[in-house]
């Protein structure tokens, strides 16, 4: 019975990291997505809370994805 409980136990644990690899591997994915939107020179927008559509700004535009890399290189492993 105690090797049951040990058993269920990393069956467990393998489940959850296996889960936390996943959300990593996806947001790290999303990043990569969003760094290239910014990178194409598609023009970004944002809703303020006025509810009125305003484009981020070129300066913005760099600063966030010198984040965004610095993020990946932190955090993922294939960052660009």
């Amino acid at each position: 019975m105690e090797k049951d409980a040990e058993r269920k136990k990393r069956d467990e644990e393998a489940r959850v990291a296996s889960e936390q690899a996943s959300r990593s591997a996806r947001a790290c994915a999303d990043r990569l997505t969003d760094i290239r939107t910014l990178e194409s020179g598609m023009r970004v927008a944002r809703v303020t809370s006025s509810g009125e559509r305003e484009y981020i700004s070129d300066e913005e535009r760099n600063t966030r994805i010198e984040q965004m890399r610095r993020e990946m290189k932190e955090q993922c492993k294939s960052g660009s």
